[in-house]
């Protein structure tokens, strides 16, 4: 069966190849064109064949599925590289704010005392 999780990690593969792993990811789309994992495993295998535009339009769309702090970071760093200052703030403050709200839930909310 199809495991979202190992669609994310299928990027972190990347070696001499990236164009390589990329057609084998593409193919998936077909079958999971909904899945924010692996349009964010897309969009890393694109910045890292330096498909850039490719690399933004499917980070932006897993961002549309299923917002994370990943793929707004991935979009910051897409946006440094094009010199986008204030993209890359917005970017930034994005994932921030998506890290935090986690942090928020999965503590329920608790601060723990450090005395």
């Amino acid at each position: 069966g199809w495991d979202s999780s190992l669609a994310a990690l299928y990027a972190e593969c990347v070696g001499d190849e990236p164009r390589a792993l990329l057609q084998k990811a593409e193919g998936w789309l077909n079958q999971q064109p909904s899945d924010a994992g692996l349009l964010l495993t897309l969009g890393r295998l694109c910045a890292c064949a330096e498909l850039w535009g490719k690399a933004r339009n499917y980070l932006e769309a897993s961002a549309a599925v299923e917002p994370s702090h990943s793929v707004y970071l991935e979009l910051a760093a897409l946006a440094a590289r094009e010199g986008r200052d204030a993209e890359v703030a917005r970017h930034r403050e994005a994932a921030l704010q998506l890290a935090l709200a986690q942090l928020r839930e999965s503590t329920g909310g608790r601060r723990r005392e450090l005395f």
